[in-house]
Parts: structure tokens; sequence; C-alpha cells
């Protein structure tokens, strides 16, 4: 019965395109602090919008110029990524990071990776442990009010 509730309700919800906003809070005792604004709106993010500013440690890592995939700030020397998108860079001096942006266009701190970290049980065909550490060419300004 209640998967039925469900089911309709869900129906309900796509047939009259209503839909919810989603306000991501943080508590401000967290060790690794938080974003100077709640994330709702304004660009994409593993679709749902968010505002500018608001996922400060979000990374864009880049192959030759171009986005391929994202990553997290782990330190201000390490950000985190999936494994595969790791295995994609082919050489150190044609992949960087991009922090503190808002937009693919914009170069506010840009970084090259000075070493690649792959988690050692990574299985390509099942994507188990899609996981990798890389490590900074110099360090983040951690200080920096677009990251925070």
């Amino acid at each position: 019965m209640y998967l039925h509730l469900v089911l309709i309700y869900l129906s309900y919800a796509i047939d009259t395109g209503k839909t919810e906003t989603t306000t991501y809070t943080c508590n401000p005792n967290s060790a690794c602090g938080c974003s100077k604004q709640n994330a709702i709106l304004s660009k994409i993010v593993g679709g749902e919008q968010a505002v500018s500013n608001s996922w400060g440690w979000a990374v864009s890592l880049r192959i030759s110029g171009s986005h391929v995939c994202g990553a997290s700030i782990l330190t201000d020397s390490y950000v985190i990524t999936a494994a595969h998108c790791a295995l994609a860079i082919t050489s150190l001096q044609s992949a960087s990071i991009y922090v503190g942006i808002n937009t693919l266009s914009q170069t506010d701190q840009v970084r090259t990776i000075a070493q690649i970290f792959i988690h050692i049980n990574y299985n390509s065909n099942t994507y188990e442990n899609d996981i990798a550490l890389l490590r900074l060419s110099s360090p983040l300004d951690m200080s920096d009010t677009a990251l925070s």
C-alpha cells in the first residue's frame, strides 16, 4: 500500500511539474567549515542549481585546459577525485585544477598536479574503489573567500 501511495505522489508531481527547492545547510561547528551562503539556486551541480560561491571546495579537473571531472578540496595541497578521472591524465604537465570559480570560464586559483595516488584496489571494470588523491604543485590559498 505504501509503495502504491508513493507511486501516486510521484506521478502527481511529474504530471503537475511541482518541485521543491532543496536548501543545503551546514553545521557551523563542523571541523571542515561552512560556506558563507546556503546552497540553493543558480548553476547546475549534479542536476540541481547552486548559488554562486556556495560550493567553494568544488574543483574543476582539467586536461589540456578542458574540464574532464570534478574534484573536492581536502587540504591546501590535496584534492580528491575519482580514479577513472585520474587515469585520464596521461602527463602531469597537461593536468591542472581550477578552484574558487563559479563558471568553467573563470580562473581564480589554478594549480598543476605534482603526484597522483590511485586506490590500490581500484577496479576499472566495476568502478569499485573509484577514488584518487591529487597532490598539487603548490598549496592553495585557503584564505581566498571564494573557497569558503
